[in-house]
């Protein structure tokens, strides 16, 4: 179910009838619109809401795949360890915002397989090596790309994609990431 460009709420008789649907797309047309508390209660596997939807969602441990449009990537990350870091199917994450930063408590969310970035990354926390299970990384950074040491450390990453207008740097130590079965550098004149 997508629900976007919206301001009016749900009839809850309508979400009651849905109890097998497992995708929802919440896009409101403005900033702030309520996420529908019952909609906390459905066995959703894929949930893509804006970051302020994140408190209540902890009832949600059937969700596999987040997608969170952020105006705070780091207070939502937080939010996300907050309130998803115990769910054991959580696979995917996937931010969207001006300007991503990722705070030191990513490494609580151990279950992570794939993170997705679409948009300025600023840094990489040291705790970032501590995703073990993390095997899916991709990057659309949208400006200049800074590789990080700490990426050489993701031992178990499979899949590395990042696109850049601009690679600041290319270290020698990608060659530790003995498991990588595809790398994906692009250079992008839209970024």
């Amino acid at each position: 179910m997508k629900l976007s460009n919206f301001n009016f709420e749900l009839p809850k008789d309508l979400l009651h009838s849905l109890p097998l649907l497992s995708s929802l797309s919440f896009q409101p047309l403005e900033w702030g619109v309520p996420f529908p508390k019952e909609l906390y209660e459905l066995p959703l596997k894929k949930l893509e809401i804006p970051e302020y939807a994140i408190s209540g969602s902890a009832q949600l441990d059937t969700l596999e795949q987040l997608y969170l449009q952020c105006q705070n990537s780091k207070a939502a990350v937080l939010d996300v360890v907050k309130h998803f870091g115990t769910i054991r199917h959580l696979g995917l994450i996937a931010l969207k915002g001006q300007e991503i930063t990722l705070p030191e408590e990513i490494a609580e969310l151990k279950h992570l397989e794939s993170l997705h970035i679409y948009g300025p990354l600023n840094s990489l926390p040291r705790s970032f090596a501590q995703l073990q299970k993390l095997n899916d990384l991709r990057i659309q950074a949208e400006g200049p790309f800074v590789f990080y040491d700490t990426l050489a450390e993701l031992k178990n990453l499979k899949t590395l994609e990042i696109i850049s207008s601009y690679f600041v740097n290319f270290p020698d130590t990608l060659g530790k990431l003995k498991k990588l079965r595809r790398l994906n550098l692009t250079h992008s004149f839209n970024s």
